[in-house]
């Protein structure tokens, strides 16, 4: 059969963002330790651009001339102390689990975790040998691969990125297909054979190849850096009677001035090509005002919106904030979904004296509900095991019953599920013998 060439037109869209959008998009997800090291970097660039107001973000420093509001924030920083990953697992491990014998093996696993967050550790060897029930360590290794951060005591590399992969609600679906693939083949050389092998279309694919490069592959290596830094919160929610009212926390964001006087001198004594270059530093620094201003509008926006959907628990109307997803909160405020993921991430706000991350107020909304999370049920399911008849325990049967009756239509076997993630064991084992 004779080869024959031809020549075909094809008309494609491609969207192709500029280094100033790119760098913008960047400064959205910037926290103010992030903020003030970038404004630092571009002032190394830019001559005549100043940072000021950075004194808060030093690792010493003399507080005595702080106010009494950035006082308050001083003392919200969190503990120190909690400078390794298993002492910050093990602190998580106590206020989220009973104390029972499940719980001790979790504290056991932890001690068996290297720094990254791995666990070398075989536990049907061990309890072969030490002759314990491995059903107990099993479980105890659910609970703490539950634990934040997301990946910790996974056996190897592609279950701790299958452990991400599943704790985030945003993961594209195909991620967890290229992961059962061989890892020589998740090369972007690869793309059309991955396409052939999984029947995926091409841009799945490297939307998924995408985030799997953005996942960490060893998420233990984080807290040790976390844990020595100060929590800056950008905003504050406070009441002023039956109204929230918020703010920006001006005072400790890094400000930026334009050094005039210096520029204007050279200006006026300069060749052609110091003049191009003058004015590439005057341009540069108007745009990063417009960046900054944008990024405060999206936060004062973000403040807005969350006053709206989590007015409840602000105003102590509800113990826990309400089910949302970071889509509904992008649609009010007319925004993308992944700008309000940018702005969210890394960041805290300041309420009633506590410095909370603002991811804590996106808690997974349970299904066939007007915004009831998963976080209030369990907290419900705990205090009807904690107030039953130790005679009498609520089978699961029973509370999943109460809940529709509060107007919660929670399964049984779903109850069963989150009764065994706050580690209550079932109704039969509960009851109190006689």
């Amino acid at each position: 059969m004779p080869l024959k060439t031809k020549q075909k037109l094809q008309q494609k869209q491609q969207l192709k963002l500029s280094a100033d959008l790119t760098q913008a998009i960047e400064l959205l997800q910037y926290n103010v330790m992030d903020l003030k090291d970038f404004l630092t970097d571009k002032s190394l660039d830019n001559p005549f651009l100043q940072v000021e107001n950075t004194h808060f973000l030093e690792s010493s420093y003399d507080s005595s001339y702080l106010s009494d509001q950035h006082q308050a924030m001083i003392q919200n920083i969190p503990d120190k102390g909690f400078t390794t990953l298993k002492s910050y697992l093990t602190q998580q491990a106590k206020l989220n689990y009973r104390d029972t014998p499940i719980r001790d093996k979790v504290f056991f696993l932890i001690d068996q975790l290297d720094d990254s967050g791995r666990l070398h550790f075989d536990i049907k060897a061990y309890c072969s040998q030490e002759r314990e029930d491995p059903t107990l360590y099993q479980d105890a290794l659910a609970l703490l691969q539950e634990l934040d951060p997301a990946g910790v005591g996974a056996k190897d590399l592609k279950e701790c990125l299958e452990l991400q992969i599943n704790r985030d609600p945003y993961a594209p679906k195909s991620a967890l297909t290229l992961l059962s693939l061989p890892s020589e083949q998740l090369q972007k050389d690869h793309l059309i054979k991955i396409t052939e092998n999984t029947g995926l279309e091409l841009e799945e694919v490297q939307s998924a190849l995408s985030y799997l490069q953005q996942l960490d592959p060893y998420p233990g290596h984080q807290i040790q850096k976390e844990a020595t830094q100060f929590t800056y919160p950008d905003l504050t929610i406070h009441v002023q009677g039956n109204t929230l009212e918020w703010q920006i926390n001006q005072d400790i964001l890094p400000k930026i001035k334009f050094d005039l006087t210096s520029f204007n001198q050279i200006k006026q004594a300069c060749d052609q090509d110091t003049l191009v270059y003058l004015n590439k530093q005057a341009k540069d620094f108007d745009w990063l005002i417009q960046a900054l201003s944008k990024r405060e509008a999206t936060l004062g926006r973000l403040a807005q919106a969350l006053i709206h959907f989590q007015a409840p628990f602000f105003l102590k109307q509800q113990s826990y904030p309400l089910g949302l997803n970071m889509k509904d909160l992008a649609n009010y405020i007319d925004v993308h979904e992944s700008t309000v993921s940018r702005i969210v991430q890394g960041k805290y706000l300041q309420f009633n004296g506590r410095n909370f991350p603002l991811k804590y107020f996106f808690p997974q909304k349970l299904a066939h509900t007007e915004g009831v999370s998963i976080d209030e049920v369990k907290a419900m399911i705990k205090d009807l095991i904690t107030k039953e008849n130790p005679h009498f325990p609520l089978s699961d049967q029973a509370i999943s019953d109460i809940l529709k009756d509060e107007g919660l239509p929670v399964a049984r076997r779903t109850v069963a599920k989150y009764r065994k993630s706050l580690n209550y064991p079932s109704a039969s084992h509960r009851k109190a013998l006689d």
